[in-house]
């Protein structure tokens, strides 16, 4: 059947990941940019603070050091508020 936006954002998730650790960063970024999108969507913060991690770390290893910075601010700021909800 059809798979939901919590289970496809999973997905993408550990398959960025996946691509990360075997090097293949620019399928990484493609995915990882995906399911950003999604986690924002549905609003699952704590899965959107670990993939703008995984981002920004793609970022850093493809040389985009700019892009990098406001991603891992916003994984930050996601894990802030995730940590100290007040």
């Amino acid at each position: 059947g059809q798979i939901s936006d919590e289970e496809l954002l999973e997905f993408l998730s550990l398959r960025g990941e996946g691509y990360l650790s075997v090097g293949r960063r620019v399928e990484a970024e493609k995915v990882l940019l995906a399911a950003a999108a999604i986690g924002e969507k549905i609003e699952n913060a704590a899965e959107s603070a670990l993939i703008y991690l995984n981002l920004g770390r793609t970022c850093i290893l493809l040389g985009k050091y700019r892009e990098a910075v406001p991603v891992l601010e916003k994984s930050l700021e996601i894990s802030v508020k995730i940590n100290n909800p007040d």
